[in-house]
């Protein structure tokens, strides 16, 4: 296990997708200095992945599979091929900014009624002793 993955664990990324966990170099200690950033920074030359969380999103099979079934009218298949990789990138990643935002609502909401359920409990809890 890495030191950011104790430090900053799954379950973390999914709660907040926009944060960002860095090891700083050591200076005299012994100890990582980590750095939390929750600033969304430009991410223009880095590749283009396929996503994890993609996979739980019952949509994106059909956005895949009616992107690539979309004719590019080219002959040579090396051509074909780069143009639809191009043309289902720029499709995924429009899809994967709406897709995350609303995921990181659906999780603030999820949060809010958790809070609000456990304010409860602890209210109706007190009231009983």
């Amino acid at each position: 296990m890495s030191w950011a993955a104790s430090v900053y664990p799954s379950a973390w990324e999914d709660m907040f997708p926009c944060c960002v966990v860095q090891g700083l170099p050591r200076i005299t200690s012994d100890h990582i200095p980590i750095l939390l950033s929750s600033q969304v920074t430009s991410r223009k030359n880095a590749p283009f992945r396929y996503e994890t969380w993609w996979a739980e999103c019952p949509d994106v099979e059909e956005i895949i599979r009616a992107n690539w079934s979309k004719s590019v009218g080219v002959i040579s298949g090396a051509k074909r091929l780069a143009l639809k990789l191009r043309r289902l990138k720029k499709c995924l990643m429009a899809w994967s900014g709406l897709a995350r935002r609303k995921r990181v609502e659906d999780k603030a909401r999820n949060m809010e009624v958790l809070t609000s359920r456990c304010a409860l409990l602890l209210t109706h809890s007190t009231l009983l002793v």
